[in-house]
């Protein structure tokens, strides 16, 4: 049996971003091209010249695009069925009211419930339209059809956070399961060879007619990647965005060329195991 415990998300989660613009750009550019690189083209190790280039890469990163802390308060999100147009007479409907109430004029009374009205009628009209051609549209898909069913009464996943869950009467936090699971896939394979050999059956292998080589990575290989990065992609691991990291390819490129096939290793930074817990509510 497995039981888990969790938290709720905090509601009041502080957010902190980094702001990227044509200033911290020239910044980061200008640091990037000061700092001094020889130590890691010159380093024979692979791992250890990456995780030197690593940190001082962070380390201008984080300099010109220091974390701030965001506001909390959200924007109020625009209803996809209400028009333009709908908005400003909104926003008309409204200084007609507050008209009314600092002169108590009955006449912008009867004008402001005129207003409303209309246009509280249309606002429903346009709220019916937009689900009947959205159902159309995805009639034939559950996991849409039950999102949108969510969305119209208002009801919003609650987001647990896992801390631990018991298994096989043992408490077990999220890291050591996901470090159990990464024993277990790294030694597998010593596992399945000592079963094959302990078997004594004879197996025969087909030679390979083919070959594979592997070339090292040039600086324009490597810009051509960095080429095909969407700006707008979230940070990876690292914390870093796309957007930064092509506006100083130019620099980077040739430090980066070096050593990972020629030392047939692969860097320990960037081997990232990932362990993720999937629940089903109620269950």
């Amino acid at each position: 049996a497995l039981f888990l415990k969790g938290n709720k998300k905090n509601t009041n989660e502080l957010y902190f971003f980094r702001e990227i613009n044509s200033e911290s750009l020239a910044k980061f550019y200008s640091l990037i091209e000061r700092a001094d690189w020889n130590a890691e083209c010159s380093e024979c190790s692979a791992d250890v010249a990456y995780s030197t280039f690593l940190n001082k890469f962070k380390k201008c990163y984080d300099e010109a695009f220091p974390l701030k802390r965001a506001n909390p308060r959200k924007k109020k999100q625009r209803k996809p069925w209400v028009t333009s147009d709908m908005y400003k007479r909104i926003s008309d409907k409204n200084k007609t009211y507050h008209a009314f109430i600092q002169t108590r004029d009955i006449n912008l009374l009867h004008e402001f419930k005129k207003k409303r009205n209309k246009l509280n009628s249309e606002l429903k009209k346009a709220k019916r339209m937009y689900y009947l051609g959205k159902f159309e549209s995805i009639y034939d898909d559950q996991r849409k059809l039950w999102e949108t069913i969510n969305d119209m009464s208002n009801r919003k996943q609650k987001d647990i956070l896992i801390e631990e869950f018991l298994l096989q009467d043992k408490i077990v936090t999220c890291k050591e399961a996901a470090d159990k699971m990464n024993q277990h896939f790294i030694n597998v394979g010593k596992y399945l060879l000592v079963q094959v050999n302990s078997s004594g059956e004879n197996l025969s292998i087909d030679s390979l007619m083919d070959s594979i080589v592997l070339f090292p990575v040039s600086p324009s290989e490597i810009d051509e990647i960095i080429k095909t990065l969407k700006n707008d992609s979230v940070a990876g691991e690292d914390d870093i965005k796309p957007q930064p990291i092509k506006y100083v390819a130019s620099i980077i490129t040739p430090v980066l060329s070096i050593k990972c096939y020629k030392a047939e290793f692969f860097q320990t930074n960037l081997k990232l195991p990932e362990f993720i817990l999937s629940t089903k509510e109620g269950k």
